[in-house]
């Protein structure tokens, strides 16, 4: 697929090569509402792994571990690996978190090196809509869930009134860090946002939707599904 001159890898080449944004740095210094973005994705999350608690948890772009970190405070026992294609941020969580539990792993979500039936619970925050061939990511997070594992996406709500602003700013150029039609640092190649009827729609056939929410004051839609059994 390819999209305005942009295709997966080149988008993932992106990221393999930019390091902008510092989520540890927000969630802990941020404005109040960034702070409380975070705190309300930990708890939602945190809530949907209490039946895995002592299970197998793989994140796939975990940033610089703000998330990672708060569930695995708040669940003690997971064994979590978290993920990101870019070294420089994978480099980063060791250094916020160098007596972290937790195994940061540079990895690509659409080549995993992990075996299938590997996982408890799969976790995608922020990560779909960056992306362009959605099915093929979230069809390679359920290759390595276990059969009865779940899956967690959370991505922008494309109904909520923040991400039309959002936009308008960026075709402007006026979005704060840069000028995102001119590739300024904080550019991104593609950034999409999903109703729940979307997110239905792309999911493989093993994957059984279970539920979906709006969090954080409406701004980030929050789906569950679980793999089938029979897999």
């Amino acid at each position: 697929m390819d999209v305005k001159g942009f295709s997966d890898e080149k988008i993932k080449e992106h990221y393999r090569s930019t390091y902008f944004y510092d989520g540890t740095r927000q969630a802990r210094h941020g404005k109040a509402y960034e702070r409380y973005w975070f705190t309300r994705r930990i708890r939602e999350i945190t809530r949907d792994l209490r039946p895995f608690s002592r299970g197998k948890v793989l994140e796939i772009g975990c940033g610089t571990g703000a998330i990672t970190e708060g569930v695995a405070s708040a669940l003690p026992n997971l064994d979590i690996t978290a993920t990101d294609i870019s070294p420089q941020l994978i480099k980063k969580c060791r250094e916020y978190y160098p007596h972290s539990r937790v195994k940061y792993e540079v990895a690509d979500a659409f080549k995993l090196n992990y075996r299938e039936n590997s996982f408890d619970a799969v976790i995608a925050v922020e990560v779909i809509e960056h992306v362009l061939d959605h099915k093929a990511m979230i069809k390679e997070a359920a290759r390595v869930l276990k059969p009865g594992g779940i899956i967690i996406i959370d991505t922008p709500y494309k109904f909520h009134p923040l991400w039309k602003l959002e936009w308008l700013r960026r075709i402007l150029g006026t979005d704060k860090g840069g000028d995102y039609r001119k590739g300024g640092k904080h550019f991104e190649p593609v950034h999409f946002s999903f109703s729940a009827s979307d997110l239905k729609k792309i999911l493989p056939e093993e994957l059984v939707y279970l539920r979906h929410k709006q969090i954080a004051l409406g701004i980030t839609l929050h789906l569950v599904a679980r793999k089938s059994l029979s897999q």
